[in-house]
C-alpha cells in the first residue's frame, strides 16, 4: 500500500483509492484512514492548480465547459438544495456566507442570507454568478489569493473543494 500524510489529520495511513491523470501528470487519490479525507498524491503546485482551473477543468471533471447549460445548472441548484437543508438540519442561521470553490454561485442564489459571498477560480464560471446570480461579491482566484475581510463570516462552506488545498 502507497502513503502519502494527510494535510488535515497529519494521519500517515492512507491508500490509493484511485489513479487519475491531468495535464498530462499522473496523480493518486489518496483516502486517509483516520480521517478519511481524500487528497491528491503528489499533491500539484499553486501554479499547476492555477493552471488546471483556469483551463478546461470542468469540461474534465464534469463534461461541460460552461454554467449556460441548462442541464447542469439544473443539476447544480438541486445540489445546492441539498446543502441548504444539510445546514438547516444542524440549525445554523448565517447573515454573512462565503462558498470556497462555489463555481457559478447555485449554492450562493438558494442560500438565504443577507450577504453572500463566494471564491471561484474559473473566470467563466464566476462571471456567470455575477451576471446571471447578480452575485455581486463573487471574487475569482484561488481562496489563499484573494483579499476577504477577517472574523466577518458567519458561515464558511468548502463544498467539495477542501481536498485541493496544499496546506
Amino acid at each position: 500500500m502507497e502513503q502519502g500524510v494527510c494535510n488535515a489529520c497529519g494521519g500517515n495511513k492512507s491508500g490509493v483509492d484511485a489513479r487519475i491523470i491531468r495535464g498530462g501528470k499522473d496523480f493518486q487519490v489518496m483516502k486517509c484512514h483516520s480521517c478519511r479525507l481524500y487528497f491528491l498524491n503528489p499533491m500539484p503546485s499553486k501554479q499547476e492548480l492555477a493552471g488546471f482551473y483556469a483551463g478546461d477543468y470542468r469540461l474534465k471533471y464534469s463534461g461541460v465547459a460552461s454554467p449556460e447549460e441548462t442541464w447542469f445548472r439544473n443539476y447544480q441548484v438541486d445540489n445546492a438544495f441539498k446543502r441548504v437543508e444539510l445546514i438547516n438540519y444542524f440549525g445554523i442561521n448565517a447573515k454573512t456566507v462565503l462558498d470556497v470553490g462555489c463555481s457559478e454561485g447555485a449554492f450562493l442564489r438558494v442560500f438565504k442570507a443577507f450577504e453572500k459571498w463566494g471564491v471561484e477560480p474559473s473566470d467563466v464560471f464566476a462571471e456567470f454568478g455575477r451576471r446571471e446570480y447578480h452575485l455581486d461579491k463573487v471574487l475569482t482566484g484561488l481562496l489563499e489569493d484573494t483579499e476577504l475581510p477577517e472574523n466577518y463570516f458567519d458561515l464558511i462552506t468548502f463544498f467539495q473543494v477542501l481536498n485541493f488545498f496544499t496546506d
